[in-house]
């Protein structure tokens, strides 16, 4: 109990911290939107028909509406409450507390940070973590959208399961530009952590140029949702998100665990499907296994701490 009364303290602390002036408003609103919306029917993914499932990253309804003209496999965009507002509380309620039934049948391959705080990977039909690909002396604090998709081909491929849930890092910052060819990507140096913000309120950005950087990298990642789609099968897939992400609504940035307001709480669902047409042969990546302070430290730059 005191554990958890020592991290909530630290939770509320964190704004304040980190955020300036900025962080009162922030924190009051939190709390209020903590307590408001309390009878939203929230969506569990397993109470969902699908066969795969692309989970995106901190990705926003209208984001998603924004770009849906663009790609063919994007026909028609609704949206579900998620379990949860932080990737922590949909991990726990998806995973660690998934039904055994539904999680042993199932793969899993994630390019999420807290994956091994919650996952159990005894009781999947398999897991990935995308992670431990990039090795301690990598560029990247997180995964690019093209690691995940050659790992979830491969394991597609390779392993027996009934469903594949594939959890791509983005549209969450840092953003990506593309500098070659589709394994070619460099993380754009002020989209890094909460610096990310920090130059919007100096001014350094504009509020149209914060918005559009998530919607590019939106469509960055979409590009490889693309190159899984045409080498996995999978007659019911789904594009949905774990969260969304605040941008000044109601005082409210990035996506604090427990609030319940729209722009973090609602997510896309997108239902299309997968055939395997074999146009892509994936990478082999050497795995390694990340200690606690590279974890720490990417989690660091990603805005965690």
């Amino acid at each position: 109990m005191i554990k958890d009364l020592k991290e909530k303290w630290s939770r509320l602390q964190l704004p304040l911290e980190n955020w300036g002036w900025r962080g009162y408003p922030m924190v009051a609103s939190m709390w209020f939107h903590r307590w408001y919306n309390q009878d939203i029917s929230e969506t569990s993914i397993w109470d969902r028909d699908w066969d795969l499932l692309v989970v995106l990253d901190a990705c926003r309804v209208d984001w998603m509406n924004a770009v849906e003209s663009e790609y063919s496999f994007v026909d028609g965009v609704d949206s579900v409450w998620s379990v949860g507002s932080h990737s922590e509380e949909w991990l726990k309620d998806t995973f660690a507390d998934g039904p055994d039934h539904e999680l042993e049948r199932t793969a899993y391959v994630s390019a999420n940070h807290f994956v091994d705080k919650h996952i159990s990977p005894e009781r999947l039909a398999a897991f990935d973590n995308v992670n431990n690909y990039l090795g301690a002396d990598s560029d990247h604090v997180v995964a690019p959208a093209h690691m995940v998709t050659d790992r979830a081909v491969d394991v597609a491929r390779s392993s027996s399961f009934d469903r594949l849930v594939v959890h791509y890092m983005q549209p969450h910052k840092p953003f990506f530009e593309q500098v070659g060819d589709r394994r070619d990507v460099e993380p754009v140096e002020w989209s890094i952590g909460r610096e990310l913000y920090h130059n919007y309120f100096r001014g350094d950005i504009t509020s149209d140029q914060l918005s559009d950087g998530f919607v590019d990298n939106l469509r960055y990642a979409l590009d490889e949702v693309y190159t899984l789609l045409e080498n996995v099968d999978a007659e019911k897939a789904v594009i949905t998100a774990d969260h969304g992400q605040a941008l000044g609504e109601r005082f409210l940035w990035d996506h604090s665990p427990g609030v319940r307001h729209p722009v973090v709480r609602r997510v896309p669902w997108v239902e299309t499907t997968a055939v395997d047409r074999e146009t892509l042969k994936p990478t082999s990546y050497e795995q390694s296994t990340d200690d606690e302070n590279t974890v720490e430290e990417r989690l660091e730059h990603l805005g965690y701490r």
